[in-house]
């Protein structure tokens, strides 16, 4: 069983955040964040992604050419597992502030739901606490 925090906007729609760590997140940082609506974040990440890539795939060709940048390769590798584990961490919370900011209101009389997924959790929550 997950734990989920559910959100409601103003026409009634329900959305279920998953607590703690995002694997979904983790692995497709990027277009997680875009999935989830969060079109700014995920735009930022894709072109980090594409800007970490450029210099991985191409370092043999930079360090043959400048043979000081082998020094910077284990640095930018860091930045790309950072920006990984920072996602997979701290997606779901900021998937919950992108939806504070879309106009959702976290629905406090379930402090959390417990279910298998967001689905589950929100059936649960509407046939629990909006009889």
């Amino acid at each position: 069983m997950k734990v989920y925090k559910i959100f409601k906007d103003s026409i009634g729609q329900y959305e279920a955040v998953k607590q703690g760590w995002s694997w979904p997140a983790f692995f497709f940082e990027g277009i997680w964040a875009c999935v989830k609506k969060m079109w700014g974040v995920g735009i930022i990440l894709i072109i980090l992604s594409i800007i970490l890539s450029f210099f991985n795939f191409g370092a043999e060709k930079l360090v043959s050419m400048n043979p000081a940048f082998a020094i910077f390769l284990p640095f930018l590798f860091l930045i790309g597992i950072t920006i990984k584990i920072l996602m997979g961490a701290y997606g779901n919370k900021l998937r919950e502030k992108n939806l504070i900011n879309r106009g959702y209101q976290y629905q406090e009389d379930a402090k959390v739901i417990f279910a298998q997924n967001p689905q589950a959790a929100v059936a649960q929550y509407i046939s629990e606490y909006k009889k």
